[in-house]
């Protein structure tokens, strides 16, 4: 519970601080809900049917800038061409009765979809601006959702809450879902989840080259690239690991810090104590993959067990977790053990 402590501190430290307005704007017919910080996109939820699951993009750090990737629903020049299922922030996993709701995309032959599952909007419960946390600013947004086959079959109903929270600099978003077994559901084994991020390149942590980028017409060009200085991200875990190094390993939490427009920006992953899997392995890759995975264990470490969660009908199990970002200075490891343990503490 020491990590989980962490946001006690932090928050508690920054209640005294002038509160300022979080508004969550709803547009029906584009399907989003924008999320305004000060006046300044944080977010945006969007839960059309053509992304396969409800994703929140862009997402932007405290100084206006933006962290995804745009491709490939808002395609920028110098985007990696790859995994066209990693859009801005979404949570989903690659075996649930077998069926692979992560990489479910337009990508996927037809004759493959029956494979796939797609996770599936079904209503805005709630959507409020409030104050919680002893009068720190939040906004919180409700969803319903359904996780389902490709005959449409209900395998989960899902519940999430959305807290999008600011203090003194930081931003974030943390994130409690809800899953409820329609029928027996089995939760297998695989590195393909939990909650995932993508990363546009500057933040990405890498030694490989693209093989592809999308030029200035937007078009997928072969690259000969062979300067990447463009990527300054380096990874962080709570064990002090950097880099490659941490791929797969159990963490509490896991930070991103690279600079993009002459300007520092540092991020973290925060699991909470109470999820199963606890602490989540990672699944953070070089390329722009930043993801924890409480669903996955032996797919990482070949000598941990291997992960199987079985919910029988009308059985449910939640998951909570925190994003947090901020501009200019880097988070240090006892801020994010602070923070850690008030998410632990508060949620």
């Amino acid at each position: 519970m020491k990590t989980w402590l962490v946001l006690a501190v932090i928050f508690c430290f920054l209640l005294s601080s002038s509160a300022k307005a979080i508004e969550l704007v709803k547009n029906d017919s584009e399907k989003r809900i924008d999320v305004l910080i000060n006046g300044k996109l944080f977010t945006s939820y969007l839960y059309a049917d053509k992304y396969y699951k409800p994703v929140l993009y862009p997402i932007n750090a405290p100084n206006g800038t933006t962290i995804t990737r745009g491709y490939p629903i808002d395609p920028k020049p110098g985007d990696r061409v790859d995994h066209p299922h990693h859009i801005g922030m979404w949570f989903n996993h690659g075996n649930v009765n077998g069926l692979d709701f992560w990489n479910n995309s337009d990508a996927i032959p037809q004759g493959e979809k029956a494979k796939y599952g797609t996770i599936r909007h079904k209503a805005i419960v709630s959507l409020k601006n409030t104050t919680y946390l002893e009068g720190l600013d939040a906004a919180e947004l409700k969803t319903e959702n359904e996780w389902v086959d490709i005959n449409n079959k209900v395998l989960l109903d899902e519940e999430t809450t959305l807290n999008f929270v600011q203090y003194e600099g930081i931003w974030a978003i943390v994130r409690t879902t809800k899953l409820t077994a329609k029928d027996t559901v089995v939760f297998g084994e695989t590195k393909e989840g939990l909650w995932g991020l993508r990363f546009c390149r500057e933040f990405e942590d890498v030694k490989d080259l693209p093989k592809k980028l999308l030029n200035n017409q937007l078009v997928p060009t072969d690259t000969t690239i062979n300067d990447n200085s463009i990527a300054t991200g380096v990874y962080r875990n709570d064990q002090g690991l950097e880099g490659g190094n941490l791929w797969g390993k159990p963490s509490t939490w896991v930070s991103l810090t690279g600079t993009k427009n002459n300007t520092n920006i540092s991020m973290a992953m925060i699991d909470h104590p109470s999820n199963i899997g606890y602490p989540a392995h990672n699944h953070a890759r070089g390329y722009g993959l930043f993801a924890i995975n409480n669903m996955g264990s032996s797919m990482y470490v070949k000598t941990d067990p291997v992960f199987e969660h079985t919910l029988l009908p009308g059985k449910s199990v939640t998951f909570k977790h925190a994003f947090i970002i901020r501009a200019d200075s880097p988070f240090k490891p006892n801020e994010l053990e602070f923070i850690s343990d008030f998410f632990g503490s508060k949620f």
